[in-house]
């Protein structure tokens, strides 16, 4: 998204997405919208905005893509527990569920998305 923006990054994703679904048996077709919506949408336009703001206040190329990395991955796994929230029918509250898959995706996702801060910081340097 930093690179392309977030409108070709929508495009780019859907692609990949299209891809893991058909041949890699990852995913699904019957989820692809709400994997397009999480990463390539949400996730695209956070790290976009996140950079680009980091950017304009005077944060250093790798702090900024640090920042966008981070936030992404983060803001994806915060969707993606969004829409399962309000999807599944538990017994429970919405906030409920939703706190309860924020706190599943957290011991993965807190790491992966450092990692995928330091990766975007590697790459644009």
């Amino acid at each position: 998204a930093i690179l392309v923006g977030p409108l070709a990054t929508i495009l780019v994703t859907t692609a990949a997405l299209l891809l893991q679904a058909l041949f890699l048996a990852h995913g699904g077709l019957s989820t692809l919208g709400a994997d397009i919506v999480s990463m390539g949408l949400v996730g695209g336009l956070v790290g976009w905005l996140v950079f680009h703001g980091a950017r304009r206040f005077g944060a250093p190329m790798g702090v900024a893509a640090f920042a966008a990395g981070l936030t992404s991955d983060w803001a994806t796994y915060a969707t993606t527990a969004f829409q399962l929230a309000s999807a599944l029918d538990v017994g429970t509250s919405m906030g409920a569920s939703l706190r309860a898959l924020a706190l599943g995706f957290a011991p993965t996702q807190v790491p992966l998305g450092v990692l995928e801060g330091m990766l975007c910081a590697g790459s644009l340097r």
